[in-house]
């Protein structure tokens, strides 16, 4: 039997524990729903004919309504409640809270199970109450039920009327430099800590001799070149702070007018894009919403896969993972997903390979059964896609339906809403399972801030790392079946290292000395750490990190790192492995050598640090696995990842994620191949009973599974324990 402390799921579920996110607990919403786009021509009785469409094939809100002009949103949201469609992206979890009063209120007895409760007629009469006074109320004025940081910079950024402070680089603009400069005298405190926090007294950077704060302004402005990171580092968690004050301030008009209403925020932004340096903290908006809703990102590969050269099935469950990762013990979903084929929109390329590519795919049944069981993987509970029906003309047209280009179901459609049923009948479930990693994949805002500031005067392809780097190591995980998760710097803060048997940093160039002093405990009370290149290089206030031997660095890892090279004009291997990229120059002084390049020079190693270790990757280990297909490198990392600490399951020739919940495993198992059958073999656990759970077909229980998995498509199977967690 499993230890459920082993994962510190209360510590996990406590990280945004509020009131809001207690009543999406108490209610467990599982809202499937769609965009209704009215077609010219249709009249009420035929948009009557969708909802209850919708309703026979398992959908039961909408996310969204787009009416023709001269037809009323409100008739059309009172008539999808009268088809038993709710007509917001929030379903349910925009009912009024269950509380005893008004339990005591309805007669209904308090001790009664939520699952009672639910589908009580006084309580479902009363929450009907609720939702027609929220139409007749209508949205806030002047403001949308959505806060997103994909706007343009013009809505995002502006500080008073006419004054856009966004950009892409980090420097402040006019409008901005009295508000700047009262953030850095609450920062700093006096101009002395300022020029010691910003490396004035380093040879090379300027600020030795500033005696006021507008000469350390002129440095930031437009138009400037600085060779100084951490000062523009300033510069973007300043615009961080400006815009999360923006969002406050939408939730805060929200509240006002509609108290029980969730909102969503997050929005139309590729989280593959290097978001840290545009000013957007993903955790930063979950911790506004704990209080308040459920984040979310906008999910269409034409739009937002484009920094992963437009690839899906992976990359899909990586998507959607960072989002759910960021707001532990929150509620997170994709409220706005792709619902079918698309080949002609999406926008001008963001690289080199999308500039000269179409975003173009096939979207089907199968597909979407991809899309549907990586998100509920993922973590997420619920769903939200655009659209039902298509746009008519212009751009955008006759894609990303559900129904087909002629606005009929099809096998699409339907497929689509017995997963979202199945999500429905199982919610309870679903919403008490947990991921159960044993790799934490190390995400920090701060990191990825400074590889963009790098990009500033330096190379673009700088601010893209980060993200490659965790493709990379989620595709090689992925790829092994080993199950993980990405923890945040503010998570090991919060002290959750211990949920992870290994904790991996990729590409993190910059470790602040309060994290690496978390990363040491945690090898010291037992963990895996392991690190690869180029890793350490900076600190929080980007200056050199102290790699020498005595150094604390060199006492966990038994290696100085003398210096960081870089495998192009000296190629180096491992083994039969070429690198590409940062390599570094080591001398090791306790650690045990595991492999050498190949001159001989030591190039993986492992330190015993009191009860764990801590293992060096002298390459770039996770960016060379950022593209598919490099399965040597996949193989290498996994194998040091791993160490002595194997994979609960293993399923050779598809893709398994699983769920925990105290009753029963939900396994979620991707195939990217044609039809295939496959055997699951579980270790850590024994089955009495298994069902498919789309089409509801009996599975039986020995180790290992059998199952036949349908071409480029996948099946979602639970299976009940032999005894249920406490």
């Amino acid at each position: 039997m499993i230890n459920p402390d082993e994962y510190l799921s209360d510590l996990y579920d406590h990280l945004n524990d509020t009131p809001v996110q207690r009543k999406f607990r108490d209610i467990r919403p599982m809202p499937v729903g769609v965009v209704y786009v009215q077609w010219p021509g249709e009249d009420w009785e035929e948009m009557r004919g969708h909802l209850r469409l919708m309703k026979r094939l398992g959908y039961n809100c909408l996310k969204g309504i787009m009416l023709l002009a001269g037809f009323d949103e409100k008739r059309y949201m009172h008539m999808a409640l009268d088809e038993g469609i709710i007509p917001w992206w929030y379903g349910e979890a925009g009912w009024e809270a269950v509380t005893p009063e008004l339990l005591d209120r309805l007669g209904i007895p308090r001790e009664m199970p939520i699952e009672q409760i639910r589908e009580h007629p006084a309580f479902l009469t009363h929450q009907e109450k609720v939702m027609r006074a929220r139409i007749d109320h209508g949205p806030a004025q002047h403001r949308r039920n959505e806060l997103d940081p994909g706007e343009s910079s013009a809505q995002r950024w502006t500080y008073q009327p006419g004054a856009e402070l966004f950009s892409r680089k980090a420097r402040i603009e006019p409008a901005a430099e009295a508000e700047f400069t009262t953030w850095l005298q609450k920062k700093y405190g006096t101009l002395h800590v300022l020029k010691d926090a910003w490396n004035a007294g380093h040879a090379g950077l300027s600020g030795a001799a500033w005696t006021t704060w507008e000469e350390a302004l002129a440095v930031v402005r437009p138009g400037h070149r600085d060779r100084g990171f951490n000062r523009l580092k300033d510069v973007i968690r300043f615009k961080t702070e400006i815009f999360l004050r923006q969002v406050r301030e939408r939730l805060d008009v929200e509240l006002a007018h509609e108290p029980q209403a969730p909102v969503r925020a997050g929005g139309e932004i590729s989280v593959f894009l290097p978001v840290a340096g545009r000013g957007v903290d993903m955790e930063g908006i979950a911790r506004l919403l704990a209080e308040r809703g459920s984040l979310y990102p906008s999910t269409h590969p034409a739009w937002h896969f484009d920094h992963v050269n437009y690839e899906l099935t992976r990359t899909i469950y990586m998507y959607s993972s960072i989002v759910a990762d960021a707001f532990k013990g929150g509620w997170s979903a994709t409220w706005e997903s792709t619902g079918g084929p698309q080949q002609i929109s999406g926008y001008k390329g963001a690289t080199a390979y999308a500039d000269s590519h179409l975003p173009a795919y096939t979207v089907d049944e199968g597909v979407m059964t991809q899309f549907m069981l990586s998100y509920l993987a993922a973590g997420y509970r619920g769903f939200g896609f655009w659209c039902w029906s298509a746009r008519t003309a212009g751009h955008e047209a006759g894609e990303y339906s559900l129904l087909d280009r002629n606005n009929k179901p099809g096998r699409r459609a339907v497929r689509v809403g017995q997963i979202g049923q199945a999500a429905i009948r199982w919610r309870d479930e679903l919403w008490q399972a947990r991921k159960q990693p044993l790799v934490g994949v190390l995400f920090d805002q701060e990191n990825d801030m400074h590889w963009s500031v790098m990009a500033d005067s330096g190379r673009d392809l700088f601010a893209d790392i980060p993200a490659q780097s965790r493709v990379g190591a989620g595709r090689a995980l992925i790829n092994a079946n080993i199950p993980w998760e990405h923890v945040t710097a503010d998570n090991l803060r919060k002290g959750l290292a211990g949920r992870y048997k290994v904790i991996y940093l990729p590409a993190m160039i910059a470790v602040s000395e309060d994290i690496f002093t978390f990363l040491a405990e945690f090898v010291r009370q037992g963990g895996r750490l392991v690190m690869d290149m180029p890793g350490y290089y900076f600190d929080e206030n980007a200056r050199l990190t102290n790699t020498a031997q005595g150094s604390f660095f060199e006492q966990v890892f038994g290696v100085s790192i003398d210096d960081f090279q870089y495998s192009s004009n000296v190629p180096r291997k491992i083994n039969d492995l070429a690198l590409e990229g940062f390599v570094a120059d080591m001398t090791v002084t306790t650690a045990k050598t595991l492999a050498c390049y190949d001159r001989g020079l030591p190039a993986i190693t492992v330190n015993d640090y009191g009860e764990g270790q801590a293992v060096l990757l002298g390459y770039e280990a996770a960016l060379m696995c950022f593209k598919p297909g490099n399965t040597a490198a996949e193989a290498m990392l996994v194998q040091h990842l791993s160490g002595a600490n194997p994979p609960p399951y293993r399923c050779d020739g598809a893709i398994v994620y699983r769920q925990s919940a105290p009753a029963a495993d939900h396994y979620f198992i991707i195939n990217d191949a044609p039809a295939r059958r496959v055997a699951l073999t579980v270790y850590d656990r024994v089955y009495t009973a298994g069902e498919e759970v789309v089409d509801q077909t009996i599975l039986n229980p020995t180790n290992p599974i059998e199952i036949d998995l349908p071409a480029y498509s996948g099946l979602w199977i639970r299976m009940a324990r032999e005894r249920n967690l406490p």
